[in-house]
């Protein structure tokens, strides 16, 4: 799932503010049989606010998992992306070693109800 397609496909999608600047927007999707997708775009102002962040995140992750099944798929270098989600309770459960664009390295993240 591309980003565009998990922001139209949305049951959820939200954008997260400093002052009138946007910060990040990020959602959640249907991704495959009763599973769902987490999406994210974020500014480099992220890093500036990421103790914020990852505070709202918690929340919003702990209210996403009444849905079960959230699932994400990154770019393996992105570690900070990778230990963020990591903060919040994902554990990888697959890599895909040629999968981007240009036969980037991915992983598949999930969050469990449990």
């Amino acid at each position: 799932m591309g980003l565009l397609e998990g922001w139209e496909s949305s049951i959820a999608c939200y954008t997260a503010w400093e002052g009138c600047t946007p910060v990040a927007m990020f959602g959640v999707s249907p991704f495959v049989s009763g599973t769902w997708a987490i999406w994210m775009l974020g500014s480099c102002r992220i890093e500036a606010r990421a103790k914020e962040l990852l505070r709202i995140s918690r929340e919003w992750i702990g209210e996403l998992r009444e849905l079960n099944h959230l699932h994400a798929i990154m770019d393996e270098r992105n570690t900070v992306h990778r230990a963020f989600c990591e903060r919040l309770g994902a554990r990888v459960i697959a890599t895909y070693p040629d999968h981007g664009t240009n036969d980037e390295p991915f992983i598949h993240l999930y969050w469990s109800k449990d």
